[in-house]
């Protein structure tokens, strides 16, 4: 197991610099890269640090993954959401109509 791990010092819009924790392990020919981002130097080496330890434990890697959801599953949500949203806006705008003509 290989552990490679980079501060990465970025400009964020409003002009402060934030530190960007990149972790990449490689193990049995797979590679893990993560990345946090922090607002001081030595918080994110130490958030490096510890993420690689963690990271070290057998079955880590695979825990990190997770499940991958299929497409259609992820789409259902959102379709469903949007659903409930628009029937939530289109409930309040039958409300607004009825107070006007009443």
């Amino acid at each position: 197991m290989l552990s490679l791990g980079a501060v990465i010092p970025q400009k964020r819009k409003d002009g402060s610099i934030g530190f960007m924790a990149q972790t990449a392990i490689r193990r049995d020919g797979h590679v893990q890269r993560e990345t946090k981002t922090f607002d001081h130097k030595q918080a994110a080496f130490s958030g490096l640090e510890i993420r690689e330890h963690e990271l070290e434990k057998l079955g880590a890697i695979e825990q990190a993954k997770g499940a991958d959801p299929i497409l259609a599953e992820t789409k259902g949500v959102h379709i469903d959401d949007l659903a409930n949203w628009i029937d939530e806006r289109r409930a309040a705008a039958m409300k607004e109509l009825k107070k006007m003509t009443e």
